[in-house]
């Protein structure tokens, strides 16, 4: 009922961008899997990229973590006439890519946050930062170079690394939006801090999609900040709330999937 309530009193449009930009991040998404995919020379159109990873989403709501999504990403890649293994690594490239970025600009968020508000919490991670973030540099550097195709290919490699970063910000935007959209405000720099340590809690594999995890750690962190508990547990709830009916819409394409693999076997 208070989730429902704060929806009334949100600003709609605001709420409702938040929404067409949830939905625009599974497009950037499938787009960057489709670079990754072209590096190792396995072409997909995709429209059909797309679609599997709509429904992706809809299967990550039934396994521990991502673990549905990208099985279901693999199994769907695997047959072309490239490699088998190059499927299960443009998954593994994607996400590493990801975390990539994501470590980035909570490290930056950090180190603003601590120039602002000299606070212990925003000092931790700036000083962990720089150690993860420079161990980290140095093996994808190595690693990159040394799976092929990504070495050969410098610039589509750099152009993945860009459209990661590029979706993390776009992640924490709309993160930002909707904390506005109820009325209340956190900074961005902040926030990016927050959201680092809220998806490398919800990748723990001990819960369906980050169920519980997402929220808990997502009100923790926030309150670090000075947010109240009751405006980052709604926010959570309700961005948990919007992705529903993505999710639903890759329900919709899986069922018709079978119905029409089903009526092709006949």
């Amino acid at each position: 009922q208070a989730i429902f309530l704060t929806i009334q009193n949100s600003n709609k449009v605001l709420l409702s961008s938040v929404f067409v930009l949830i939905v625009l991040s599974v497009t950037i998404s499938a787009y960057k899997w489709k670079v990754i995919l072209s590096i190792h020379g396995i072409a997909f159109s995709f429209n059909n990229l797309h679609k599997w990873y709509f429904v992706a989403m809809f299967l990550n709501n039934l396994l521990p973590s991502t673990i549905g999504g990208d099985g279901y990403r693999i199994l769907k890649t695997i047959d072309n006439p490239k490699s088998k293994s190059s499927a299960v690594i443009a998954i593994f490239v994607e996400r590493l890519t990801g975390l990539m970025a994501l470590l980035l600009l909570g490290y930056i968020g950090a180190i603003v946050s601590f120039l602002r508000g000299q606070d212990e919490f925003s000092r931790a991670i700036a000083l962990s930062g720089t150690l993860i973030l420079l161990l980290l540099i140095t093996k994808i550097k190595s690693l990159l170079n040394n799976i092929e195709p990504y070495g050969a290919h410098p610039g589509k490699t750099a152009w993945v690394l860009l459209v990661s970063l590029f979706f993390q910000i776009h992640s924490i935007f709309f993160n930002w939006l909707l904390i506005v959209s109820l009325g209340k405000a956190l900074d961005f720099f902040r926030l990016a801090v927050v959201v680092m340590m809220t998806n490398a809690i919800a990748v723990l594999p001990i819960s369906i999609n980050g169920l519980g995890l997402t929220e808990g750690s997502f009100m923790y962190f926030t309150g670090l900040y000075g947010l109240d508990n009751e405006t980052a547990l709604l926010s959570a709830l309700i961005l948990r709330v919007l992705i529903i009916p993505i999710s639903l819409i890759g329900g919709l394409i899986y069922l018709r999937q079978d119905r029409t693999e089903a009526i092709a076997d006949r």
